[in-house]
């Protein structure tokens, strides 16, 4: 692709602890009815369940509708940045459909070009040759003396007859050149536009590249409430003062997703924020803040992955 946009989970709080949880299916917005039914969300729910335990050996989460944290699919208007990258990115594609169509059509059109350039050439080599050959014979005629009147009105007549042949000859190629011309003019137009539609692809993509490097799309947020217990107790004759850290995670928006592929990878990334791992800055990874490609080709757990998850379950 000629631009890059990036697409990130975000997780509200850090997290201290991990645990077992259960899942269910909360709101999905009307906005989405058209793109994934309650039915098709819970397949992928199913569908990942069964990866991570295939994975990790063990379940760490099942769905459970009555009691279970709420994945919620939730509509929220873009912004004016966002608005502005979108119609950049819709110009850009259109931009390359029509280099492509251009791009497509230059082999025939050059082919076309080429073969009626050979032609015309052709024909203008044989009437110049003609014209030579009657430019030799009147010289060649001019050259005799005495010269009877009626083979003067032989030759006079047929010089004129010539004259007017290659006249025809010369108004019909005129005719074949001015044809070409304009099939050259044509092919020359639309190589221009192919460089403008180039130019305008360019700017396109450079002032989409300016605008994505302050935007970051948050496709997907886990929430959860800090709860901090302190406790004071006596120990060896002294004030020992503990505080102790959780996060209570509680529920899963889901923001935006350009396919169901990419719907189940923001998912997995964030039911496991859910249950309680964090990101990390491993390349491929599935908890990588970042949505890497072949987690949307297809879901997997990196080695990074596995270790991060034993660290912290």
């Amino acid at each position: 692709m000629f631009f890059k946009i990036l697409l990130l989970f975000f997780l509200l709080v850090n997290i201290s602890s991990a645990s077992y949880k259960k899942l269910r299916i909360g709101k999905i917005d009307d906005y989405y009815k058209d793109r994934i039914s309650e039915y098709e969300l819970r397949t992928i729910i199913d569908e990942i369940e069964y990866f991570l335990e295939a994975e990790l050996n063990m379940n760490i989460f099942d769905y459970s509708q009555l009691q279970g944290k709420d994945i919620n699919i939730v509509y929220v208007p873009p912004s004016k940045l966002e608005k502005r990258i979108e119609h950049h990115i819709r110009k850009l594609k259109q931009k390359e459909k029509e280099i492509k169509k251009l791009q497509k059509s230059f082999p025939k059109k050059i082919k076309d070009v080429n073969k009626l350039k050979k032609l015309f050439t052709k024909q203008n080599n044989i009437l110049n040759k003609r014209m030579r050959d009657l430019n030799d014979y009147i010289r060649e005629v001019n050259k005799k003396k005495n010269v009877s009147k009626s083979e003067y009105n032989k030759i006079q007549n047929y010089v004129k007859k010539q004259k007017t042949k290659l006249h025809i000859q010369l108004k019909k190629l005129k005719k074949e050149q001015s044809y070409v011309k304009s099939v050259v003019d044509k092919y020359n137009k639309n190589i221009r536009l192919y460089n403008s539609l180039i130019r305008k692809h360019n700017k396109y993509n450079n002032e989409l590249e300016v605008m994505s490097r302050n935007f970051k799309k948050i496709k997907g947020m886990t929430f959860g409430i800090k709860e901090i217990r302190l406790k004071t107790y006596y120990k060896d004759g002294k004030i020992v003062k503990e505080k102790n850290i959780r996060n209570n995670m509680n529920k899963i928006d889901i923001y935006g997703f350009d396919s169901l592929k990419e719907l189940k990878t923001i998912l997995a990334h964030e039911i496991l924020h859910l249950v309680g791992i964090p990101h990390i800055n491993a390349k491929n990874a599935l908890m990588n803040p970042i949505i890497q490609k072949n987690q949307l080709e297809k879901l997997s757990l990196t080695r990074e992955d596995i270790i991060n998850f034993e660290k912290h379950f």
